[in-house]
């Protein structure tokens, strides 16, 4: 949305850099950080400096939609037991994608001799990024729930079997990294190695949680989350391609060929949060219930996805990070409710 908010008004942003080689050196060797005012801003122009990248939407830009396929069959197997299962088949088309139309081939920038002839510059402009509709995915699964009731037990379990490819690592306008799926071979979008899983992909998921009433007014309320790891892309750290665009995928030494987008798995997820509660009855209607909840009982290091791929890097294939929301240590809350 700010992309096409800044498009609609047709704005020219410049930009300019100051900077200071050493302490007393360089464009601001006099300039005072909270003294003196900022330095001037730039003069505004209506004709674009020479090699600027630029970034616009193609005048085609259409809505993405899909093709959607579901299949449901539920079963009571017994009393207050269910068995439930769920086919889903989705194919994405028209999602966004940015494409670079001035990559640099051979040492020369692809507009270069069109805007020499025309404007009599070869280098006016640099990168120029296009977003547009012309992306495809492709989204199946199979979830099985199973549901039971007990008299002091309700359990629930569901388990997901699924897959996502498409092209550039990018589903729904989601960035892998920067541009929206950028194409390592930028005058091909679609080239083989450009198709593999989104970076949240998960080839198995099983969640399993329940209330259980013990003896004694206590009372277990567990949930259990695995999944397969995630993916992550390998890169070779450099410019194979020499199209202006660091992003080249990782060339696997024992076959020599580049691996496709995704094409690492990181890290499997191990979740288990448990809640304790001891319940004290006052009254027939009024309840003080004393708790405490356990987040991540085994303290179990979730990096997902979260592995430095670059080939250069002192930590290839290591984890850098952990999954958003579920990558955090093992943590106690204690709390108490009142029930009337």
């Amino acid at each position: 949305m700010f992309q096409i908010s800044q498009q609609n008004h047709r704005p020219i942003s410049v930009v300019a850099t100051r900077t200071n080689t050493a302490i007393g050196v360089g464009q601001l060797a006099t300039y005072r950080y909270g003294i003196d005012p900022p330095p001037p801003q730039p003069v505004a122009t209506n004709t674009l400096p020479s090699g600027c990248t630029c970034r616009w939407l193609d005048p085609n830009l259409s809505d993405a939609y899909n093709h959607q396929v579901h299949l449901g069959y539920a079963h009571e197997l017994a009393p207050n037991t269910v068995l439930s299962i769920d086919v889903t088949h989705v194919a994405g088309r028209n999602d966004f994608r940015h494409e670079n139309i001035n990559p640099i081939v051979n040492g020369t920038r692809v507009l270069a001799p069109a805007l020499a002839t025309v404007y009599g510059n070869p280098n006016l402009l640099a990168d120029v990024y296009i977003l547009r509709s012309v992306n495809r995915n492709r989204y199946d699964e199979l979830a099985i729930q199973f549901q039971r009731r007990l008299s002091r037990a309700t359990v629930q379990a569901h388990y997901t079997l699924s897959r996502t490819g498409t092209y550039g690592g990018a589903i729904g306008g989601v960035p892998q990294a920067g541009l929206i799926g950028l194409a390592q071979d930028q005058l091909n979008q679609f080239a083989p190695g450009e198709w593999g899983p989104t970076p949240t992909d998960e080839r198995h998921r099983v969640v399993a949680f329940g209330v259980f009433e013990l003896p004694n007014g206590i009372q277990l309320s567990p949930v259990f989350q695995a999944a397969s790891a995630r993916p992550y892309t390998l890169t070779a750290g450099v410019d194979l391609n020499r199209d202006g665009t660091n992003n080249d995928r990782y060339v696997d030494p024992a076959t020599g060929h580049q691996v496709a987008v995704n094409s690492q798995r990181g890290d499997p997820t191990t979740l288990l949060d448990l809640r304790v509660t001891k319940f004290f009855t006052f009254r027939e209607s009024r309840r003080l219930g004393v708790f405490a909840e356990f987040f991540n009982l085994f303290n179990t290091a979730n990096f997902g996805q979260n592995y430095n791929g670059n080939a250069l890097s002192a930590v290839f294939k290591q984890p850098v990070g952990f999954i958003p929301s579920i990558g955090y240590p093992r943590q106690l809350q204690l709390g108490t409710r009142f029930l009337f």
